[in-house]
């Protein structure tokens, strides 16, 4: 990061303009999709399988029932999803290992095979043996990864999310693991960190719908969701003296100075607005400073003088890898200046609407007919 965006050059006022810029860019994504968040409320209500409440002190006796078409195709869905992602009988996924020729000398190919078996096949293991060992290993690696946080399970989270909203969103994060080894000295407990696979519901992540990101234009500027959270505020207070205050730790980049701007609603806790990508920090005087993929993090709670809300900026972290940390899918999409996609249950879910009418009005009618 050059100087220009250090975090040391950041004034108090560029820090409260940031804040702003974050806080009506979500407004303004909100406000975007009301419509789609309104659709996905119906479909949650249709899976639940909880009927639309209703009351009529002329006729109370008509019946409320919601049928369970959307429910019984989403567990069929799952349970094929997770067949075909996953199927028992074969491996899911291949490894190839990147090995230089520097490598493929250093690496003792040999002793990891018991000595009769080397001499009894001897010429029969090529050049190429290296190659498949270490694809074997990285490929075990991983599968150690995976069954660390039940990677399945996972992905039918995030499938289930695909099928119901036409959208997915995951997180992959670096998480503190306990394990055990077993030493010459006998079982040790130790701690490492591995990454995991985060699933999020699109509902609280709003993806950047900007134009030249849309229509595949403005590739050098990265896109950044933003993540919309609740967090009691004793707990942000910990976290960030706990944390440390270096941008480039994963565990670090808080801003305690900032925390103190803010208070707790009525239930003491804050909105935290969590913006990932490359970010424009405005400026009344002057061009805006472009800060390139970072994490920034805004807390709206109480202003300390009592006012209205207020936001200020907790946390800053910049990413150490030019990718971003979000794992973002559609199950289809209808335009290509879409940011959102569409799904099975958000084209069905005004067919159960009038079946669920039409079963309603029949038991009625049912009803009338035995006792009118």
């Amino acid at each position: 990061m050059s100087d220009l965006i250090e975090r040391r050059r950041l004034t108090r006022k560029d820090w409260q303009r940031l804040a702003e810029a974050i806080v009506e860019e979500y407004n303004r994504r909100k406000k975007t999709r009301a419509d789609l968040e309104y659709r996905w409320r119906e479909i949650d209500r249709q899976l639940s399988m909880k009927p639309k409440v209703r009351f009529d002190p002329v006729s109370p006796w008509m019946q409320a029932f919601e049928v369970p078409w959307q429910a019984t195709a989403l567990e069929t869905l799952l349970a094929d999803a997770q067949r075909l992602s996953f199927p028992p009988s074969r491996e899911w996924f291949t490894a190839s290992a990147s090995l230089s020729e520097k490598d493929f000398k250093g690496l003792d190919f040999a002793s990891y095979i018991e000595r009769d078996v080397v001499n009894q096949i001897g010429r029969a293991i090529d050049s190429r043996g290296p190659q498949i060992f270490a694809n074997v290993v990285v490929r075990r690696f991983l599968e150690w990864i995976h069954r660390q946080q039940d990677y399945g399970a996972v992905w039918d989270l995030l499938n289930c999310e695909a099928f119901k909203y036409g959208t997915l969103t995951g997180q992959v994060r670096m998480a503190r693991r306990e394990v055990h080894l077993d030493t010459y000295r006998g079982v040790v407990r130790k701690e490492m960190m591995i990454p995991v696979l985060v699933p999020h519901s699109v509902k609280y992540v709003y993806l950047d719908d900007s134009p030249a990101r849309l229509l595949r234009e403005g590739e050098i500027i990265q896109p950044s969701p933003i993540r919309w959270m609740r967090m009691r505020y004793d707990d942000l207070v910990l976290a960030a003296r706990k944390g440390s205050d270096d941008p480039k730790n994963d565990q670090g980049g808080w801003i305690a100075g900032n925390i103190g701007d803010i208070e707790g609603d009525n239930d003491g806790c804050v909105t935290l607005l969590e913006q990932e990508g490359d970010i424009l920090i405005p400026r009344k005087a002057g061009e805006g400073i472009y800060v390139p993929n970072v994490i920034v993090s805004v807390a709206l709670g109480g202003g300390k003088s009592g006012g209205g809300a207020a936001a200020s900026v907790v946390r800053y972290r910049e990413q150490k890898f030019p990718f971003r940390s979000y794992v973002i899918g559609h199950y289809q999409l209808d335009d290509v200046d879409a940011a959102y996609g569409t799904s099975p249950f958000m084209k069905g879910y005004p067919i159960q609407c009038a079946g669920s009418d039409a079963l309603n009005r029949a038991m009625a009618g049912a009803a009338l007919a035995v006792q009118p």
